[in-house]
Order: C-alpha cells, then sequence, then structure tokens
C-alpha cells in the first residue's frame, strides 16, 4: 500500500501479504508517512484521506477524525444513509 502526496509523489509505502484487510493495511500504511520539514520533526498526520470506496468502514472514518485526519472517501451505495451533513467529496473529484 502506497500513501502519496496531492502530486503524485510517494510519503509512505507498507509492503504486506494480499490476506489482510485492506482497512487495516490503511492504518498501518498511514503510521509510515513521514513529511520532512524545514526544521524540527517531520509530519506524521496528513490533513485529509482520499481513498476509494474499498476503504469506507466507519470504523476507520471514526479512527481517522480521532487523530485529526478529515477523510475523503465515497460511502457504497449498498451502505444504509447516515444522518447530519452529507460528506464534502471536492477533494475525492480532484
Amino acid at each position: 500500500m502506497l500513501v502519496v502526496e496531492g502530486q503524485g509523489l510517494p510519503i509512505g509505502l507498507l509492503l504486506e501479504s494480499a490476506q489482510r484487510s485492506e482497512v487495516k493495511l490503511a492504518e498501518e500504511a498511514l503510521r509510515t508517512v513521514k513529511v520532512a520539514k524545514g526544521v524540527g520533526r517531520p509530519r506524521t498526520r496528513p490533513r485529509e484521506l482520499v481513498a476509494d470506496k474499498g476503504q469506507g468502514s466507519d470504523a476507520l472514518r471514526k479512527r481517522l477524525w480521532a487523530r485529526g485526519i478529515r477523510p475523503c472517501i465515497p460511502r457504497r451505495r449498498n451502505a444504509r444513509p447516515r444522518p447530519g451533513r452529507k460528506a464534502n467529496l471536492s477533494g475525492y473529484r480532484e
């Protein structure tokens, strides 16, 4: 699993067997993210995560929000509707 920034440059990588769930792989891949800044510790938390519908579990969304990462993951067609505002998917469309 590869984590890339907005321009497509890799910032995190996880190599694992194909038997594991993609949601668990996504969480572990996010732990490998390190973006160097000019001074100080590298950033380890992106502002937003854009992923496909296959990684759109509610558990992953909750863990992302808890870490301060905004999930931009569309819901599956067969998912039951959620109360509240609709998700902002403008980042997904880009």
